[in-house]
C-alpha cells in the first residue's frame, strides 16, 4: 500500500509595510523612529496620574479623619446630655471615644462644652429643654498637608444634643468649660 503524503501548506507571505521596515534591512530614506515617543508620553502622563491616584488617597485619608472627628462629636454631645456624673470621667470618655473612632493617640486637642437655651443661644445655667454643644478640636495625622488640609493641620468639628438629664450643678460649672486633652491618653 502506497501512503500518500499531505502537501505541508505554505502561508503566503505578507508584504511589508512601508512604516515599519523589518530589523534586518535597512531604514528606507526619510522615515523616522518614533521609539522615543513612547517614553516622552510616559514622561507627560505619569506625573499627572501619580498626582491625581495620591490626591485620591490623601484626600480619602483626610474625609475618614473628618468622619471619626464628627462621629467622636457627636457621641461626646450625646454622653454630655444624658448626664456627666463626673468631669475627669468625661473627659477620660471623650479621649477613648476618639481612639476607638480612629483619631490618631495624641489628635485630640481640645474639648469645650457649651450648654444652650432652646433658642440656642449660650447659658450658664443649663436647661431641660436645652441643648448641650460639643467643640472638638484635633490635629490631622497627615499635618499640615498643602492643598488638602489646613495651614496648620487642626480642625474642629461641632456637635449639638439635646439634654436629656440635667447635671449636677456643680458638674454644670465646671463642664462648660474649655478642656486641653493634648498629651493625655485614653486610660491614663
Amino acid at each position: 500500500m502506497s501512503r500518500s503524503r499531505i502537501p505541508r501548506l505554505r502561508w503566503p507571505s505578507l508584504p511589508d509595510r512601508p512604516d515599519r521596515p523589518r530589523p534586518d534591512r535597512p531604514r528606507p530614506p526619510g522615515s523616522r523612529d518614533e521609539g522615543g515617543a513612547v517614553a516622552v508620553e510616559f514622561a507627560l502622563v505619569f506625573p499627572l496620574l501619580f498626582f491625581l491616584l495620591f490626591g485620591a488617597l490623601v484626600f480619602g485619608w483626610r474625609l475618614w479623619e473628618h468622619q471619626a472627628g464628627a462621629s467622636t462629636a457627636g457621641q461626646a454631645a450625646r454622653l454630655a446630655a444624658v448626664g456627666v456624673p463626673d468631669v475627669t470621667g468625661f473627659e477620660q470618655g471623650v479621649l477613648c471615644l476618639g481612639e476607638r473612632n480612629g483619631l490618631h493617640a495624641g489628635g485630640l486637642q481640645q474639648l469645650k462644652v457649651t450648654f444652650l437655651d432652646r433658642q440656642f443661644h449660650p447659658t450658664t445655667l443649663p436647661q431641660l429643654d436645652g441643648y448641650v454643644q460639643v467643640s472638638l478640636t484635633y490635629r490631622s495625622a497627615l499635618g499640615a498637608f498643602p492643598l488638602v488640609t489646613s495651614d496648620t493641620g487642626t480642625f474642629t468639628t461641632t456637635a449639638v444634643s439635646p439634654l436629656q438629664q440635667l447635671p449636677s450643678p456643680s458638674v454644670a460649672g465646671t463642664l462648660a468649660q474649655t478642656f486641653t486633652l493634648g498629651g493625655v491618653r485614653c486610660g491614663a
